[in-house]
């Protein structure tokens, strides 16, 4: 006797395992489709109702909330602008609103986790945060004297100078270093935010790869960003920003590679190598080189077993892939195109080092640089627009001054001591190849900021704020232990 098939069996299953968790999807799946109806007839409405939904869903499965904008956080070109939008030109400051989508995530997730914690669905334990202590301490001196900088704000524009020290300085402190010790409470989660960054960094490849195809460079060939729809380039319009996200994924993917060893992750993570090498960004291949240089100190025991066993596969791929884009980068780097940018890199550091010598201490105030480049009319005349400083060391020196540059190295030594102490303490090697990965990818994230421009980005803040949660768990993992 044959029976009709029972299409709706795996989604019972599913909602027999997680109903909570399904019918919030369906819930907010439903108000979606509303708002999408009412953007049509009233666009002010239909966000109204994404944003609530974006709110129930925060309250009653954060844990989404979270997942979402860790898929998003990379995507800075992927903005929101109501100025763009005719029923908000009228509007008094909200006409001016301009930000990243994941910018307006992190916000819906903060204020989710806060009523989330007041209704009772989150528990959020904050003595974690005594575990690291001195990780907030230097950044709240750091804070301090920025905001003392603030008070002598450069052409006395201490409003604008206020804005920066509150958004982004504090901003991503508390949205990406803080909001994920708060709600990572498992390794679940955890590995689930390295699947999705594996993803995204897949995403971005394949992206970038279509770019030589689709939007061929004009010169050099090189991968880049290029507008999706109507001039909408996601990730923005630098090649850096797709290096960028890569530097970091690839340790990422050679630790999946290790702990599920399945080749299509080893090729996976290859492929994004390829594409990470070919934007030709000298900050990524210098980052990616210290990276690989502190991949093999850590695993120099391991790397002695493993290459001589897989020496014509580590050869074939030298020489048929990284061996043609290296040759390609040498001559690259003789270029006009590489002369024009170290000249005005140079330029920018000579501007730092002047203004930090007139004002040595506290600096100009956050966000004074790109004023203080304005003002040059030899620079604007040779080079156009004004820049943001191309490194974090010569950014904070002008705008916090010494104090600040050391305060802040205060703050970083600490992440990635915690990090690797906490490596060396792990008995499992899982454990310590994760914790190694973790030091390794905020190593090559931070290597990038010496020679960029997203210093307060959730390009490098994530990978701290998501590095400092495993290294809390896995440091209290080991006290425990010993108790």
């Amino acid at each position: 006797m044959l029976h009709s098939p029972n299409f709706l069996r795996p989604w019972q299953y599913i909602y027999k395992r997680e109903p909570v968790a399904v019918t919030s999807v369906l819930l907010i799946l439903l108000l979606l489709t509303i708002s999408v109806i009412l953007y049509v007839v009233t666009p002010i409405l239909g966000y109204i109702v994404v944003g609530v939904s974006l709110f129930l869903l925060g309250i009653v499965k954060i844990e989404y909330l979270f997942y979402a904008l860790i898929s998003v956080s990379f995507f800075h070109g992927w903005e929101i602008d109501f100025g763009a939008y005719n029923f908000t030109r009228g509007i008094p400051y909200i006409n001016t609103v301009n930000a990243p989508l994941s910018d307006f995530l992190a916000i819906f997730l903060l204020f989710s986790l806060f009523f989330s914690w007041i209704f009772g669905f989150k528990k959020l334990e904050f003595k974690k945060l005594k575990k690291i202590w001195p990780v907030f301490l230097a950044y709240a001196v750091f804070l301090l004297i920025a905001f003392i900088s603030t008070r002598g704000a450069y052409d006395g524009s201490i409003v604008e100078s206020t804005t920066y020290w509150l958004r982004p300085l504090i901003f991503v402190s508390i949205v990406y270093l803080i909001l994920p010790i708060l709600l990572i409470k498992d390794k679940k989660t955890f590995m689930n935010v390295l699947y999705l960054w594996f993803g995204v960094g897949l995403l971005v490849s394949f992206y970038g790869l279509m770019s030589l195809i689709v939007d061929p460079s004009v010169g050099w060939t090189r991968v880049h960003p290029f507008a999706l729809w109507k001039g909408f380039t996601p990730l923005g319009i630098n090649h850096n920003v797709i290096a960028e996200p890569l530097v970091m994924i690839i340790p990422i993917g050679i630790y999946l590679w290790y702990q599920q060893k399945k080749n299509w992750i080893a090729f996976a993570t290859l492929f994004m190598l390829v594409i990470a090498l070919g934007t030709l960004s000298r900050a990524a291949w210098l980052a990616l080189l210290v990276s690989f240089v502190a991949f093999v100190y850590i695993y120099r025991k391991q790397m002695q077993r493993f290459v001589p066993k897989n020496i014509l596969s580590v050869s074939l791929i030298v020489v048929t892939i990284l061996l043609p884009i290296v040759l390609y980068m040498s001559i690259f780097l003789t270029s006009g195109t590489v002369k024009s940018s170290n000249y005005s890199r140079w330029e920018l550091t000579d501007i730092a080092v002047f203004y930090t010598l007139k004002k040595p201490l506290i600096g100009y105030g956050p966000g004074s640089f790109v004023n203080i480049v304005k003002d040059n009319y030899l620079f604007r005349s040779e080079f156009g627009d004004p820049l943001d400083s191309h490194g974090i060391i010569q950014k904070l020196l002008v705008e916090e001054g010494v104090l600040g540059l050391v305060a802040f190295s205060v703050f970083i030594f600490f992440i990635l001591w915690y990090t690797w102490r906490a490596m060396k303490n792990v008995k499992t090697q899982d454990n310590k190849y994760l914790l190694a990965t973790l030091f390794v990818m905020m190593l090559g994230s931070l290597t990038f900021q010496l020679f960029n421009t997203s210093y307060f980005l959730a390009v490098l803040w994530l990978p701290l704020g998501i590095s400092l949660t495993t290294t809390i768990f896995y440091l209290n993992y080991v006290e425990r232990k010993k108790q």
